[in-house]
């Protein structure tokens, strides 16, 4: 695994550690901020040894199957009891799925996960 960053990408990388803008997060404050409520949405992929790209398997998202790439969604309930305390309750609920049969077919090592046909779909819940 590769762990230094090339020149090039080094200045990109410097300006976006320094550069800030406003935010505002999805979520409802109430009883003066101390209860606050949320919701999060975001992709839920599976990154292991079913499908992936060409060749062996790559890092990070380099191996991602974007057919397979499904929507997590969550909610939360954050409460402040006191100004430096705080409690939260969360839930998220998505589904994760791989495919050898999105492997592509290149004739290279990545023929052994194509002939080997495994599937993997399961629901995942987290709270």
């Amino acid at each position: 695994m590769r762990t230094s960053v090339p020149l090039v990408r080094l200045p990109v990388l410097i300006i976006c550690l320094f550069i800030t803008f406003s935010a505002s997060p999805q979520s409802v404050s109430v009883a003066d901020g101390k209860i606050e409520l949320g919701v999060g949405i975001g992709p839920s992929f599976f990154l292991g040894d079913l499908g992936g790209s060409k060749g062996i398997g790559k890092t990070f998202v380099k191996d991602v199957d974007f057919p397979l790439t499904k929507l997590c969604k969550g909610l939360y309930v954050n409460i402040y009891p006191t100004e430096w305390l705080g409690f939260r309750l969360a839930g998220n609920l998505g589904q994760l799925e791989g495919d050898d049969a999105q492997a592509p077919n290149k004739g290279g090592a990545e023929r052994f996960r194509l002939y080997r046909n495994l599937k993997l779909k399961s629901t995942l819940w987290d709270a």
